[in-house]
């Protein structure tokens, strides 16, 4: 039996990603098609669903979101149940050899008992997560949130989140964020997923530039070349990954790739293949190790629970 397809809602079911570590596009690009894909199993992934993975820089510490499946009472056929919010968690290991810890629920100020909270991403030097929350003082819908820690080297140490402000975010639907420093500039962008005033399909990807010593963000502009007319949920500016649900897909959500060209601008996906994109769900590609590991959320058949996090190995690079 084919497994329940997820799809893209603005609640519930509505997944991202993070960049980690540069890519060769072009050497990638040639091999994308061998790949070798592996549950992460306990304790990552249980019988909950388990999505949004954000790999760090040094590999030690992952993020993601857990939405349980709660009781509600019984009704004339048995039992009745619904999920819960999506809510952030975090687990931490001692070196690359070593197996995940326990997940760790990030604090309440972070999550909220009213609201969904998911799509980590981290800033390059570790002392801001970026996320998206329907509460915690949202315009409508997803906003875009940011918490700052003094200590990067306690993933729990996240202070009070603040709403990025009516620059980035508006009354439609703005998740999904990643922080990308460009190269040899104090300057940085925000790459999110919106289906703001301008969006040409059902979600698009759009990137505002920030100036982190102003506090400054430039006017939002959508990515054409990326944005297709259905969903188009993430776009990895570092290493290039893709989750889009554009035709010419093996269904539902792929994970496809994306390259530059001289100038800079982002040109069409081609689909990573069907080593690693199923008739099912994959989503939201966090990348590991330039690009050679690819982190992602799928409700494939042999999972612990409908939606896992598996990992996928690049056997080419």
């Amino acid at each position: 039996m084919r497994a329940r397809r997820i799809t893209l809602h603005f609640v519930g079911s509505f997944l991202c990603s993070v960049p980690l570590g540069m890519l060769a596009c072009s050497s990638f690009a040639d091999e994308a098609g061998d790949w070798t894909v592996r549950n992460l199993g306990a304790p990552i992934n249980s019988a909950d669903d388990e999505a949004f993975p954000t790999i760090t820089r040094d590999g030690l510490a992952l993020y993601f979101s857990r939405r349980a499946v709660r009781s509600t009472g019984t009704n004339e056929v048995g039992s009745a149940s619904e999920p819960d919010d999506w809510d952030i968690f975090v687990s931490s290991r001692g070196s690359l050899d070593a197996p995940w810890g326990d997940p760790q629920r990030l604090p309440d100020h972070i999550n909220t008992d009213d609201g969904e909270e998911h799509s980590v991403s981290l800033s390059p030097d570790g002392h801001w997560m970026y996320f998206s929350s329907t509460a915690l003082g949202s315009y409508g819908g997803f906003d875009i949130f940011k918490s700052y820690r003094n200590d990067v080297t306690d993933e729990l140490a996240w202070e009070e989140p603040e709403n990025l402000g009516r620059d980035v975010n508006t009354g439609q639907t703005d998740v999904c964020v990643i922080y990308h420093q460009e190269e040899n500039s104090d300057l940085a962008s925000l790459y999110f997923t919106s289906n703001r005033e301008g969006t040409t399909g059902q979600l698009d990807t759009w990137r505002i530039g920030y100036d982190p010593r102003t506090g400054e963000y430039t006017e939002a502009e959508n990515i054409l070349s990326v944005s297709s007319p259905r969903k188009d949920a993430h776009l990895d500016p570092e290493a290039g990954f893709v989750w889009t649900e554009r035709e010419g897909g093996f269904g539902g959500g792929d994970i496809w790739h994306s390259d530059r060209d001289d100038d800079g601008n982002w040109l069409s996906p081609v689909n990573l293949g069907s080593s690693i994109n199923t008739e099912y769900e994959e989503q939201l590609p966090s990348p590991f190790d330039h690009g050679r590991i690819i982190y992602f959320p799928s409700d494939r058949p042999g999972g612990v629970g409908n939606l896992d996090i598996y990992f996928a190995e690049n056997n080419a690079l």
